[in-house]
C-alpha cells in the first residue's frame, strides 16, 4: 500500500506503534468492555493527530471505525472520512494517479469479504481494480456479491477449531476453483490466510494462488 501511495504521490502517515486493533474481534467474540478501551484509545489517538480521513485495509476495521465508533456518542468529528483501500486505490486508478501496466494473471477471481460486500454494500471497486490489471479476465463464482458466501474466518472462527462437518474455508475454496482462474483476488486478511489454507487443502496439482487484491495492484505497478 505504501508503494501504491507513493506512486500517486500521496501525502500520508501511519499511526505506527500508537495504532491499536479497532476492537472488531473483542466485540464479536463478547469482549465489550475489551472493545471499549481500544475504542477511546484509538479515538484519542485521532483527535490528538487531527486525522480527517482513515483508509484500512480491513473490511472489519471499515464496519467498525464507519458505523460503529459513531455510536459511541460525539467522540469523533463529523467530517471524519472512513474507506476502504479498493474504494481509495481504484479512484487513484479511475483519475489517472496510477496506471497498471504489467500483466499478473489470465484469470482472476473475486472473493467478496462479508464486511467489506454485505455488510457495507462495496462490491464494485475490488471487480473494476482486477479488470485494470493488463490482459486479465475477471472470473465469479456461483455465489457472489450480495449472495456471497464467508471465507470462515470473521466473527472470531478465525480461532475456532471445528469438530464436526466440513470446513467454510474449504467449502468456499472448492467453488472458487470451479471458476478454473489462475488468482484468488481478496480484500481482507482473514480472507486471504483462510482461502490459502483452503485451497492448499485440496490438494490440487496446480492449485490457484491466492493474493489481497492491493498485492495485485503493487506487483501490475512494476
Amino acid at each position: 500500500m505504501v508503494k501504491i501511495l507513493q506512486a500517486a504521490d500521496i501525502r500520508f502517515g501511519i499511526l505506527a506503534q500508537e495504532e491499536l486493533c479497532c476492537g472488531d474481534p473483542a466485540r464479536r467474540l463478547g469482549e465489550e468492555t475489551l472493545f471499549l478501551k481500544l475504542a477511546w484509545q484509538n479515538i484519542d489517538a485521532f483527535k490528538r493527530h487531527e486525522v480527517k480521513k482513515i483508509v484500512t485495509l480491513c473490511p472489519h476495521c471499515l464496519n467498525t471505525l464507519k458505523n460503529e465508533y459513531s455510536t459511541l456518542g460525539p467522540t469523533l468529528e463529523s467530517n471524519l472520512e472512513v474507506v476502504h483501500v479498493t474504494e481509495f486505490v481504484m479512484e487513484l486508478i479511475r483519475n489517472k494517479r496510477i496506471t497498471l501496466k504489467y500483466p499478473v494473471a489470465d484469470k482472476i477471481a473475486v472473493h467478496d469479504p462479508c464486511y467489506l460486500g454485505r455488510y457495507n454494500q462495496v462490491y464494485l471497486p475490488p471487480r473494476e481494480i482486477c479488470r485494470s490489471v493488463p490482459e486479465a479476465n475477471l472470473r465469479e463464482t456461483e455465489r457472489n456479491m450480495e449472495n456471497g458466501f464467508c471465507c470462515g474466518g470473521g466473527g472470531g472462527r478465525m480461532w475456532l477449531h471445528e469438530s464436526s462437518g466440513r470446513n467454510i474455508n474449504l467449502l468456499r475454496a472448492e467453488e472458487i476453483v470451479k471458476t478454473e482462474a489462475d488468482l484468488i483476488g481478496t480484500a481482507y486478511p482473514y480472507c486471504q490466510v483462510m482461502l490459502d489454507d483452503g485451497v492448499k487443502s485440496l490438494e490440487l496439482e496446480n492449485p490457484p494462488k491466492v493474493a489481497d487484491i492491493i498485492d495485485i495492484v503493487a506487483d501490475s505497478l512494476g
